[in-house]
């Protein structure tokens, strides 16, 4: 493993979400869940790949070094959102998975930036942070709207003189 991010939510704080990704290439190691509060966890699901670039989640490998988020539905303990690449959501405790964004615009999926590192849902909303600012769902993450639009904002990644 090399990364893990955890999530609650208050709908049932005993249900505890642990996101994993691989220490060899990035990619998705699993989501697992314990339902006792922590004291024991199981592993939920280990596929499609949710830190891969690729819309169906099966290529190999992925950026969970960099980017790895993870939010746990405040009002419904079993809907789930991960990003990495593309933002993914589970309705059954992380079994199953449909991607709803995509890193490649336009999308049939809906768009936001890759590079997601923060997830939060809250009041019927989903807010996605990444590299390209920040992105809102009003309907579950099935449409964004990008807040960011319009900011004179940038991101460097390096630079150099001589």
């Amino acid at each position: 493993v090399n990364r893990m991010a955890l999530a609650v939510s208050p709908d049932d704080p005993g249900v505890v979400y642990v996101l994993a990704g691989r220490e060899d290439d990035s990619g998705f190691r699993g989501l697992y869940r314990s339902t006792n509060s922590g004291l024991q966890f199981n592993l939920r699901s280990n596929s499609p790949n949710l830190f891969g670039y690729q819309e169906n989640g099966a290529d190999n490998g992925g950026q969970s070094w960099y980017d790895m988020a993870l939010a746990a539905d405040p009002g419904d303990a079993q809907v789930v959102y991960v990003g990495g690449i593309n933002v993914w959501k589970s309705t059954n405790g992380g079994s199953d998975w449909t991607i709803k964004s995509h890193w490649v615009y336009p999308s049939q999926w809906g768009y936001t930036h890759a590079d997601i590192h923060c997830l939060e849902v809250f009041n019927g909303q989903v807010l996605c942070g990444s590299d390209g600012g920040i992105h809102r769902s009003f309907n579950g993450a099935n449409d964004w709207f990008d807040l960011s639009a319009g900011l004179d904002i940038m991101q460097f990644y390096r630079f150099g003189g001589s």
